[in-house]
């Protein structure tokens, strides 16, 4: 039997396991998360900012009058979770 079977059918001997085996536990090395700095920095944010402008200038739609919803909907209550 394999270490990881052992592991998921064991509980009494998971932690005795892995306390033995903490060089099979190790973390995954944290990759470096990139930044951009000036002029690139400032074009993304304006970027970001139009498409935030764009977004709250859409016309809101009411769901419940989409006919994909009043499918889900005759769909959930046959399974009566709706």
């Amino acid at each position: 039997m394999s270490k990881k079977q052992y592991l998921c059918t064991c509980e009494v001997s998971r932690a005795k396991l892995n306390i033995r085996n903490l060089s099979l536990n190790m973390a995954i090395a944290i990759k470096a998360i990139p930044t951009l700095h000036g002029e690139d920095a400032i074009r993304f944010r304006e970027e970001i900012e139009k498409v935030d402008k764009e977004y709250d200038l859409r016309p809101k739609h009411n769901l419940t009058q989409d006919p994909r919803y009043a499918m889900m909907k005759k769909i959930l209550s046959k399974a009566r979770l709706f």
